[in-house]
């Protein structure tokens, strides 16, 4: 047995299984060094997986060593510090082939960026808690700008419960090339933790004024999530390959407390572009998303002739419609709208 994860990490091989018992955990990882495809350095992260570690599995268990099947379940807490200075980023997984299950991960208190930064091809996360409000941030490091190809095309993550607004972010050359079959967000609880302004699930491509969204990324399936407690749920912005996203799936096949989405072309399920300016000024174009507030998808981003439509759930706003749009409860579903106090 090991007195921290980080040295199990350092012990193991290749494809190995890690199990974490019920407890408190507090990891560093000082002098993490990355691999020169990642563009090298010197690091302390919370946790790191490098390329020697590929294929490796951290388990959470409970007591009598049974694995953590389910978010509820999980008994190892692990308070995550780091101090890079791209960051923080409290787990960093530059190995490709890597499980995460069954664990409670969070920054500690003042380290409070990303929660998990991904660097590696075909990362699984399952039946885990993000409960700092920060993010799981997947960011393709080694993307072949000369061949326009993805180093990360696929990742799962599956039944976690990402909290107080903790969000999943696809960014520069995540996902540009391989099958859209190959990424996967399902079942999982996403809650904004009520007044968050950015999106639970963003996907960011290039063309944007962020420095580091420098290349395109591609969709994924986005199936049996529940999204609650927020203004924004799924979004991309930027250029991107509009054919790896599937926004009927997004909106017929997850559950939102809330949900309005903006329509170009109904028939085509079509959302309508639009473009925005973010609290610290930078503007964003090419976005499309599924919002929670029907005055917003108005304002913002409907034109002549768009469908608003909007799902089922209470909304309370004070309404007003100064283009000629529709405005359409789903007729599935139960559609409120009273006066907003």
């Amino acid at each position: 047995p090991k007195k921290t994860i980080q040295a199990a990490i350092n012990s193991a091989n290749p494809g190995d299984k890690i199990s974490v018992y019920p407890g408190d955990y507090s990891e560093t990882a000082p002098s993490s060094t990355l691999s020169a495809a990642s563009g090298g350095g010197t690091y302390q992260f919370g946790l790191f997986i490098s390329p020697e570690k590929n294929g490796i599995t951290i388990q959470g268990v409970d007591a009598t060593g049974v694995p953590v099947s389910n978010y509820s379940s999980v008994v190892a807490n692990v308070e995550l510090k780091a101090t890079n200075n791209f960051g923080p980023s409290g787990l960093f997984v530059e190995g490709d082939n890597v499980t995460i299950t069954g664990l409670n991960l969070f920054e500690a208190a003042g380290n409070m960026n990303k929660t998990v930064e991904v660097l590696g091809e075909n990362f699984t996360i399952k039946n885990c808690r993000l409960s700092d409000g920060y993010s799981l941030y997947i960011n393709d490091w080694r993307y072949d700008a000369t061949t326009n190809t993805s180093h990360i095309t696929k990742y799962w993550i599956e039944g976690n419960s990402f909290e107080w607004g903790t969000s999943v972010d696809i960014c520069s050359g995540a996902g540009k090339s391989g099958p859209v079959s190959g990424r996967k967000i399902l079942n999982n609880y996403f809650d904004g933790g009520g007044a968050d302004y950015w999106a639970l699930v963003s996907f960011n491509g290039s063309g944007t004024p962020v420095p580091w969204f420098t290349y395109s990324v591609g969709g994924a399936e986005i199936t049996g999530n529940t999204f609650t407690n927020a203004l924004q749920y799924i979004r991309h912005r930027g250029i991107l390959d509009e054919s790896q996203f599937n926004w009927s799936q997004y909106w017929n096949e997850n559950h939102f407390d809330k949900a309005v989405i903006t329509l170009s072309n109904e028939f085509s399920f079509t959302p309508r572009n639009y473009s925005y300016t973010n609290g610290s000024g930078t503007t964003f174009a090419n976005a499309k998303r599924i919002g929670a507030i029907i005055q917003d998808e108005i304002t913002t981003i409907a034109q002549n002739g768009d469908l608003v439509k909007i799902g089922e759930g209470t909304y309370a706003e004070n309404i007003i419609v100064n283009k000629e749009v529709a405005i359409r409860g789903t007729s599935q579903a139960e559609t409120k709208i009273i006066p907003a106090i």
